[in-house]
């Protein structure tokens, strides 16, 4: 499991999607005129463009959880913290700041379990249940070292985890990919409204507007 974390990233890439409409003006040629009832203007060519970009994800998350039971709930709880602190006191060893850990969720429940050899009655008189509590501790992890994800794990699960779950890569900044997607949705809007252009036998003109 750890060599497969370790390498997903390399397969899993972060998409960014832009999408505009583009309105292009165009010099009117024989059998070619807009329309004078309102939107789009008169002489233009509407398209679409749609851009992507993609890069390696430099962050990863992941959930690290304890599930303990008892025959009451202080019992159960003691140990899921005990053991919750020594999973998050492993993970810091890996390198990840204490700040980038915080905890998700806790829970309690009980559960009533018979005897699994004995049915619910017998000729002596009813089986009586045996009342157990169980407590699920779950810390949030955020790796900013991406090839260390395996470690992470590995070393939560060494400490006592025993749930992991909710793996997912990601882009901490997409500023840069939005813009290289917007570009890309325009480079496509123009394209094709030059190759419509052509087979209307009209010039383009100055984009008109343009809406993302």
């Amino acid at each position: 499991m750890q060599h497969l974390i370790r390498n997903s990233h390399f397969v899993l890439a972060a998409l960014v999607i832009g999408a505009v409409g583009l309105v292009v003006g165009c010099s009117t040629a024989p059998g070619f005129g807009g329309s004078s009832s309102g939107a789009p203007p008169v002489n233009s060519i509407t398209v679409d463009g749609v851009g992507q970009a993609s890069a390696v994800p430099n962050l990863a998350r992941v959930q690290l959880g304890v599930m303990t039971s008892g025959p009451n709930v202080d019992v159960a709880a003691e140990e899921s913290n005990q053991i919750i602190q020594a999973v998050m006191e492993a993970v810091t060893q890996t390198g990840v700041d204490a700040v980038d850990m915080q905890t998700s969720g806790f829970n309690v429940w009980s559960e009533e379990l018979y005897p699994q050899d004995s049915p619910e009655s017998s000729g002596d008189g009813p089986v009586e249940p045996r009342t157990i509590y169980r407590v699920e501790n779950t810390v949030n992890v955020t790796v900013r070292d991406v090839d260390t994800l395996g470690d992470v794990i590995q070393s939560g699960l060494d400490a006592g985890a025993n749930r992991v779950w909710g793996v997912e890569f990601s882009i901490e900044d997409t500023t840069q990919l939005e813009q290289e997607a917007r570009a890309n949705a325009v480079d496509e809007a123009r394209a094709r409204a030059a190759d419509l252009a052509e087979e209307m036998g009209v010039g383009l003109g100055d984009v008109v507007s343009i809406v993302e």
